[in-house]
């Protein structure tokens, strides 16, 4: 398990070399922080974090609370934790003495603080590399290991998702099943990679509705879309229910994303740019009278879903073996009711293969 760390911290270390970096900061905090997840296994609960490697392959971790003290610690060692309240005070005590014209790496430009970000550029202003876009490209690209883990991710939610479905029935709120759905999640040993969606009725209609009171009631399409997390890598996966016995249009519909989504994959090769697909899928909505694409047809899945670095609606990066991500073809209109099918997928060297084989039948509850 170490081991995976140890490649990454070396990857980085080369790409250091290569951009002739002396040292790079990793900013993370509680609600994005896949890539120094990526680095070191460590991910703040609370508040922020920041990662230091050196060329010499030295590093450093400030956070800002020493209840962290003892997760930072397992992964770094607890000499090269430091609680700091303020990280200007704690940089300036690991670099303040190091000259300006040492150049500095930053990844997670976007996400650092007014503060932070302040310090940087009147400390470093012509120093500081944006190493975001290097680094994001190294992490869509699986390892054999990195895909086993989301493999068993998928297995967790798709356990998960078989079992719920048995307890689904009319009255039950959104809430009630969701809770049922992420404790076979969690039984399981996986973690929630994002809070269920469990919508119903109009509810379904959103592309994103949390859960809420609302019963499921006849007539209903109930919209499921739910991820496990194992070891950090994550899944996606979404599958349809409706309450009592379908409409023909509904079941038309839900057939024609079924069969959207098998020609997605079939398209998909290594060497395509990202944006093609979503404009691959636009054209098979015009051609079955489904109208607009309301939503990008898919994005990455690994250390996180929808903030993981690749976007089929808008990124123009070249599609490599090895890179996973989701489609999910999806209808919002009354009627029939909110429908969506999603499934996650690799690159291989030749195509596309599916991770994920639960069934994508209508369920019927």
């Amino acid at each position: 398990m170490q081991n995976i760390f140890l490649e990454h911290q070396n990857y980085l270390q080369k790409l250091m070399t290569e951009r002739q970096v002396s040292f790079v900061l990793v900013y993370s905090n509680a609600n994005n922080n896949a890539s120094l997840r990526y680095l070191t296994n460590f991910y703040p609960l609370f508040d922020d974090a920041l990662y230091i490697q050196s060329s010499a392959g030295e590093q450093k971790m400030l956070i800002k609370f020493p209840w962290e003290l003892g997760r930072a610690s397992v992964v770094i060692g607890k000499s090269n934790v430091i609680v700091s309240r303020f990280f200007e005070e704690g940089l300036e005590n690991i670099l303040g003495s190091y000259k300006k014209e040492k150049r500095i790496g930053i990844i997670g430009f976007n996400l650092l603080t007014y503060s932070l970000g302040k310090y940087l550029i009147e400390k470093w202003k012509d120093s500081l590399i944006d190493l975001d876009k290097d680094f994001n490209m190294f992490r869509l690209v699986k390892s054999e290991y990195e895909l086993k883990l989301v493999e068993k991710a998928v297995q967790i939610t798709e356990i998960a998702l078989q079992k719920s479905f048995k307890i689904a029935k009319q009255h039950m709120t959104e809430k009630e099943f969701a809770a049922y759905l992420e404790f076979e999640i969690k039984s399981q040993g996986g973690d929630l990679a994002f809070e269920t969606i469990a919508a119903s009725g109009e509810n379904s209609l959103e592309i994103v509705s949390l859960p809420t009171n609302r019963r499921f009631q006849f007539g209903d399409t109930v919209i499921v879309d739910t991820g496990a997390r194992y070891e950090g890598y994550c899944s996606d996966i979404t599958r349809t229910m409706v309450v009592g016995n379908p409409s023909k249009q509904l079941m038309e519909v839900h057939r024609i994303l079924n069969s959207i989504l098998d020609k997605i994959i079939e398209k998909i090769k290594p060497g395509m740019v990202a944006k093609d697909i979503h404009q691959i899928a636009q054209e098979l909505y015009t051609q079955e009278g489904l109208g607009e694409v309301k939503s990008r047809i898919g994005h990455g899945i690994g250390l996180d879903t929808s903030l993981e670095p690749l976007d089929l609606q808008y990124d123009d990066i070249i599609l490599k073996p090895g890179m996973t991500f989701c489609i999910e073809p999806g209808y919002y209109n009354d009627p029939p009711g909110g429908i969506r099918i999603e499934d996650d997928v690799v690159v291989t060297g030749t195509g596309c293969e599916l991770i994920s084989h639960i069934s994508r039948e209508l369920v019927i509850i």
